[in-house]
């Protein structure tokens, strides 16, 4: 397995001449320790430089492991030959049932098949220090919908509310809907 240089590389980032360019993705500290264990930043393994990278943004993996996953899951959908979305086979889907499935997201399969009664729409989407994001997917006696909190705008609670205050605040919110 090459290391993890060779992946920056592959992946569209610059490689890295020294330790003090990976400081774009990887925090001074870890850098630190980097240049104490390893000889060249050549030296480095994929995984552990990979776990170290702060998340891409909106992301909660690394750029590295952001670029190796759709880089397998392109793989995998392109060496499919009955993948959902690719025409030309004997069971293909029409244009106008491709459409009708890509409006479907995975929080509401989520919804739809479990227990679950709340879930973000946005179901792979990472919360940010800064904000929570509180709309929320609501499925009551077969309906399924998007339940917009004040005045059909995406209300946003700023850092300091703890996260039980704000389903709190969703169950208020839901129960008057």
């Amino acid at each position: 397995l090459p290391g993890y240089n060779s992946y920056r590389e592959l992946c569209g980032l610059p490689r890295a001449r020294d330790f003090h360019d990976l400081l774009d993705v990887i925090p001074p500290k870890i850098v630190e320790k980097f240049e104490s264990v390893y000889d060249t930043v050549d030296d480095i393994d994929l995984f552990i430089a990979g776990v170290s990278e702060r998340p891409a943004k909106g992301a909660m993996v690394s750029p590295i492991f952001q670029c190796i996953i759709a880089d397998q899951f392109l793989r995998l959908k392109r060496g499919d030959r009955y993948f959902y979305d690719l025409g030309g086979q004997a069971g293909s889907f029409t244009q106008e049932q491709l459409d009708e499935i890509r409006k479907i997201s995975y929080s509401r399969i989520v919804c739809d098949n479990s227990f679950v009664q709340f879930i973000q729409p946005l179901f792979f989407k990472a919360e940010s220090e800064m904000f929570y994001d509180i709309d929320i997917l609501n499925r009551r006696g077969g309906k399924f919908g998007i339940i917009w909190l004040a005045a059909n705008k995406k209300l946003r609670l700023k850092g300091k509310g703890s996260k039980n205050d704000l389903r709190l605040l969703l169950q208020v919110r839901v129960d008057r809907i």
